[in-house]
């Protein structure tokens, strides 16, 4: 099966506020470029029935996401703000990808510009399931996590779970007790992620020490 991934890769740039009769103050360095999201962003699949995700967008912003297929009843479609509880949400189609599995899941990986935060959405295309968004996921957007093309992977903050998406293949590496992760600020706790089919290796804070983490690991 052939892993079809849009993926693009762009420099953050920097961003400077001001206020009225005050002096300008640099603001935090935004993870990727909050351009408008004018473009709406279509993945399909390989199947022939023609699978798809599609993401549209208003005021600027990621609005709606939609997916579907030939011979489907019906266009499943959902907010993304709250869906992912952020009104505030800014995506850049060069921090987005996503892979389609046939008919029956799609992955979708992305970063907001302004915090950088990793989310994550699987999409069941089957009738009597939904949406699964996630912003636990570890995807490598993120200068910090390398993570081999062909997986997903995410954290409770006490384990890496792990996903081949061209397969369905999974297993896990525990970190042997919880990190006490707070997920809008996910490097405060881990700081690193290398993550193949075979190897899965993390740095994570405990208290006040570092630990590295590594597994041999075997996809079932």
């Amino acid at each position: 099966m052939r892993l079809v991934i849009a993926s693009f890769i762009l420099l953050s740039t920097a961003a400077l506020v001001t206020s009225c009769g005050e002096k300008a103050a640099e603001a935090p360095k935004a993870f990727c470029d909050t351009v408008c999201f004018s473009d709406s962003i279509k993945i399909e699949g390989q199947h022939k029935l023609k699978p798809y995700v599609y993401i549209s967008g208003k005021d600027c912003k990621a609005d709606t996401i939609t997916w579907s297929y030939n011979g489907a009843k019906s266009n499943k479609k959902y907010e993304l703000a709250s869906m992912l509880a952020n009104n505030n949400l800014k995506i850049n189609k060069d921090y987005f990808k996503a892979y389609i599995r046939d008919t029956s899941l799609a992955y979708i990986m992305f970063n907001d510009c302004l915090t950088g935060q990793n989310y994550q959405i699987r999409v069941n295309f089957a009738e009597k399931t939904s949406i699964q968004p996630s912003k636990k996921g570890i995807n490598d957007f993120d200068p910090k996590f390398d993570i081999a093309e062909n997986l997903f992977v995410y954290t409770d903050g006490g384990n890496l779970y792990i996903e081949d998406m061209t397969t369905g293949k999974k297993t896990m590496m525990t970190f042997g007790k919880d990190a006490g992760v707070d997920f809008d600020y996910i490097h405060d706790k881990i700081d690193s992620v290398n993550v193949t089919p075979t190897k899965a290796w993390a740095k994570v804070k405990f208290g006040k020490d570092w630990e590295v983490i590594e597994k041999a690991i075997e996809l079932k």
